[in-house]
Protein backbone atom coordinates (compact mmCIF):
# COMPACT_ATOMS: atom_id res chain seq x y z
CA UNK A 1 0.00 0.00 0.00
CA UNK A 2 0.97 3.61 -0.68
CA UNK A 3 1.72 5.40 2.20
CA UNK A 4 1.57 9.61 2.36
CA UNK A 5 5.51 9.39 2.70
CA UNK A 6 5.31 8.13 -0.62
CA UNK A 7 4.33 11.35 -2.04
CA UNK A 8 6.97 13.43 -2.66
CA UNK A 9 8.45 10.47 -4.57
CA UNK A 10 5.53 11.58 -7.27
CA UNK A 11 5.80 15.31 -6.71
CA UNK A 12 9.20 14.62 -7.62
CA UNK A 13 8.20 13.14 -10.85
CA UNK A 14 6.22 16.26 -11.38
CA UNK A 15 7.93 19.09 -10.75
CA UNK A 16 10.90 17.69 -12.60
CA UNK A 17 9.25 16.79 -15.57
CA UNK A 18 10.05 18.26 -18.75
CA UNK A 19 7.41 21.43 -18.36
CA UNK A 20 4.97 19.75 -20.37
CA UNK A 21 5.87 16.46 -21.04
CA UNK A 22 1.99 15.15 -21.41
CA UNK A 23 3.02 11.67 -20.72
CA UNK A 24 5.37 11.69 -18.16
CA UNK A 25 3.08 14.52 -16.66
CA UNK A 26 0.03 11.82 -17.00
CA UNK A 27 1.89 9.06 -15.14
CA UNK A 28 3.29 10.72 -12.36
CA UNK A 29 -0.29 12.14 -12.02
CA UNK A 30 -2.03 8.93 -12.01
CA UNK A 31 0.53 7.58 -9.72
CA UNK A 32 -0.31 10.57 -7.22
CA UNK A 33 -4.23 10.15 -7.79
CA UNK A 34 -3.92 6.92 -6.94
CA UNK A 35 -1.26 7.76 -3.67
CA UNK A 36 -3.55 10.13 -2.38
CA UNK A 37 -7.08 8.26 -2.74
CA UNK A 38 -5.37 5.38 -0.66
CA UNK A 39 -4.12 7.88 2.25
CA UNK A 40 -6.60 10.43 2.07
CA UNK A 41 -10.28 8.94 2.43
CA UNK A 42 -12.44 12.49 1.60
CA UNK A 43 -9.42 13.27 -0.84
CA UNK A 44 -11.61 14.88 -3.93
CA UNK A 45 -8.67 16.60 -6.84
CA UNK A 46 -6.34 18.73 -7.10
CA UNK A 47 -4.63 21.37 -9.04
CA UNK A 48 -1.29 21.25 -10.62
CA UNK A 49 0.13 24.59 -12.03
CA UNK A 50 3.41 24.78 -13.96
CA UNK A 51 4.67 27.88 -15.17
CA UNK A 52 7.36 28.55 -17.68
CA UNK A 53 8.52 31.70 -18.85
CA UNK A 54 5.65 33.60 -16.59
CA UNK A 55 3.13 31.53 -18.23
CA UNK A 56 1.10 29.20 -16.64
CA UNK A 57 -0.26 25.98 -17.35
CA UNK A 58 -3.05 24.37 -14.84
CA UNK A 59 -4.04 20.42 -14.60
CA UNK A 60 -7.67 20.42 -12.36
CA UNK A 61 -8.51 16.90 -11.42
CA UNK A 62 -11.61 16.37 -9.59
CA UNK A 63 -13.75 13.68 -8.60
CA UNK A 64 -16.91 15.64 -9.72
CA UNK A 65 -17.54 19.12 -10.42
CA UNK A 66 -20.47 19.69 -7.69
CA UNK A 67 -17.88 19.42 -5.16
CA UNK A 68 -16.96 21.64 -2.09
CA UNK A 69 -13.80 21.02 -0.47
CA UNK A 70 -13.29 22.09 3.13
CA UNK A 71 -9.77 21.74 2.96
CA UNK A 72 -6.62 21.92 1.02
CA UNK A 73 -3.22 21.78 1.01
CA UNK A 74 -0.32 23.33 -1.71
CA UNK A 75 3.13 22.48 -2.00
CA UNK A 76 5.31 24.34 -4.05
CA UNK A 77 6.96 22.43 -6.46
CA UNK A 78 10.48 24.91 -5.95
CA UNK A 79 10.54 22.68 -2.61
CA UNK A 80 11.05 19.32 -4.64
CA UNK A 81 13.67 20.95 -8.06
CA UNK A 82 15.80 24.14 -6.96
CA UNK A 83 15.10 25.34 -10.94
CA UNK A 84 11.26 25.22 -10.63
CA UNK A 85 9.48 28.61 -11.61
CA UNK A 86 8.75 29.68 -7.74
CA UNK A 87 4.78 30.02 -8.84
CA UNK A 88 4.66 26.51 -9.79
CA UNK A 89 3.23 24.29 -7.53
CA UNK A 90 0.67 21.61 -6.10
CA UNK A 91 -2.73 21.77 -4.61
CA UNK A 92 -4.93 18.87 -3.06
CA UNK A 93 -7.97 19.15 -1.80
CA UNK A 94 -10.58 16.82 0.08
CA UNK A 95 -14.09 16.80 1.83
CA UNK A 96 -12.69 16.44 5.60
CA UNK A 97 -11.83 19.35 7.38
CA UNK A 98 -8.59 18.56 8.87
CA UNK A 99 -7.84 15.99 6.32
CA UNK A 100 -4.52 17.11 5.32
CA UNK A 101 -2.78 17.65 8.89
CA UNK A 102 -0.75 14.36 8.69
CA UNK A 103 0.00 14.51 5.11
CA UNK A 104 1.26 17.94 5.52
CA UNK A 105 3.60 17.01 8.58
CA UNK A 106 4.67 13.74 6.68
CA UNK A 107 5.73 15.65 3.49
CA UNK A 108 7.22 18.65 5.74
CA UNK A 109 10.07 15.57 7.36
CA UNK A 110 10.26 14.05 4.63
CA UNK A 111 11.29 17.24 2.15
CA UNK A 112 13.51 18.24 5.44
CA UNK A 113 15.46 14.85 5.25
CA UNK A 114 15.90 15.15 1.72
CA UNK A 115 18.89 14.84 0.20
CA UNK A 116 17.40 17.11 -3.10
CA UNK A 117 15.76 19.96 -1.19
CA UNK A 118 17.38 22.89 -0.34
CA UNK A 119 15.00 24.20 2.16
CA UNK A 120 13.49 23.24 5.25
CA UNK A 121 9.69 24.00 5.20
CA UNK A 122 7.11 25.02 8.31
CA UNK A 123 3.87 23.73 7.46
CA UNK A 124 1.61 27.42 7.41
CA UNK A 125 -2.19 27.84 7.90
CA UNK A 126 -3.96 30.12 5.58
CA UNK A 127 -2.37 33.83 6.78
CA UNK A 128 1.17 32.55 6.70
CA UNK A 129 4.23 33.39 5.08
CA UNK A 130 4.33 31.33 2.53
CA UNK A 131 7.06 28.70 3.20
CA UNK A 132 6.07 26.17 0.34
CA UNK A 133 3.44 24.05 2.21
CA UNK A 134 0.33 25.63 3.15
CA UNK A 135 -2.92 24.52 4.62
CA UNK A 136 -6.06 25.74 3.76
CA UNK A 137 -4.77 28.77 1.82
CA UNK A 138 -6.45 27.79 -1.20
CA UNK A 139 -10.15 27.50 -0.49
CA UNK A 140 -12.72 27.84 -2.39
CA UNK A 141 -11.34 26.19 -5.34
CA UNK A 142 -10.64 28.36 -8.67
CA UNK A 143 -12.29 25.50 -10.19
CA UNK A 144 -13.41 21.73 -9.40
CA UNK A 145 -14.02 21.45 -13.40
CA UNK A 146 -11.74 18.21 -13.97
CA UNK A 147 -8.90 20.53 -17.32
CA UNK A 148 -6.03 21.58 -18.75
CA UNK A 149 -6.38 25.38 -18.89
CA UNK A 150 -3.38 27.51 -19.98
CA UNK A 151 -2.10 24.95 -22.67
CA UNK A 152 -3.40 26.63 -26.11
CA UNK A 153 -2.14 29.94 -24.71
CA UNK A 154 1.46 28.29 -23.70
CA UNK A 155 1.28 26.60 -27.33
CA UNK A 156 0.51 30.44 -29.39
CA UNK A 157 3.36 31.95 -27.26
CA UNK A 158 6.01 28.95 -28.36
CA UNK A 159 4.98 29.40 -32.31
CA UNK A 160 5.60 32.93 -31.71
CA UNK A 161 8.71 32.60 -30.38
CA UNK A 162 9.47 29.91 -32.89
CA UNK A 163 8.35 32.25 -36.12
CA UNK A 164 10.58 35.16 -34.32
CA UNK A 165 13.65 32.78 -34.05
CA UNK A 166 13.12 31.60 -37.85
CA UNK A 167 13.81 35.40 -38.35
CA UNK A 168 16.23 35.64 -36.60
CA UNK A 169 16.34 36.57 -33.07
CA UNK A 170 17.80 34.55 -30.05
CA UNK A 171 15.39 32.92 -28.10
CA UNK A 172 15.91 35.43 -25.44
CA UNK A 173 15.27 38.02 -27.76
CA UNK A 174 12.37 36.43 -28.96
CA UNK A 175 10.99 36.62 -25.70
CA UNK A 176 11.86 39.70 -24.75
CA UNK A 177 10.02 40.88 -28.45
CA UNK A 178 6.70 39.61 -27.68
CA UNK A 179 6.69 40.76 -23.65
CA UNK A 180 7.55 44.25 -25.35
CA UNK A 181 5.09 44.15 -28.16
CA UNK A 182 2.16 42.69 -26.16
CA UNK A 183 3.02 45.74 -23.48
CA UNK A 184 2.96 48.70 -25.97
CA UNK A 185 -0.20 46.88 -27.45
CA UNK A 186 -1.73 46.78 -23.71
CA UNK A 187 -2.58 43.01 -24.71
CA UNK A 188 -1.73 39.87 -23.02
CA UNK A 189 1.75 38.16 -24.25
CA UNK A 190 -0.52 35.06 -26.06
CA UNK A 191 -2.76 37.18 -27.60
CA UNK A 192 -0.10 39.44 -28.80
CA UNK A 193 1.40 36.27 -30.25
CA UNK A 194 -1.77 35.41 -31.86
CA UNK A 195 -1.94 38.83 -33.62
CA UNK A 196 2.20 37.89 -34.75
CA UNK A 197 1.05 34.55 -36.11
CA UNK A 198 -1.68 35.79 -38.01
CA UNK A 199 0.46 38.69 -39.55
Amino acid sequence: MVTPLDVPIFLRLLAAADAFDAEGIQDAVAALARSLSHAIASYQGFRLTLVDDEHPVSMIDFAAQDLQPSTSLRVDLSLLVSDADPASRIVFYAEAPGAFVDLAADLQHALRGSADSYSAPEVEGPNGAGTGIELDGDLPPISTVSAIVGLAEFSTINRAVGLLIGRGLSPECAHEALCVGAAAATVEKHLFAALLLEG
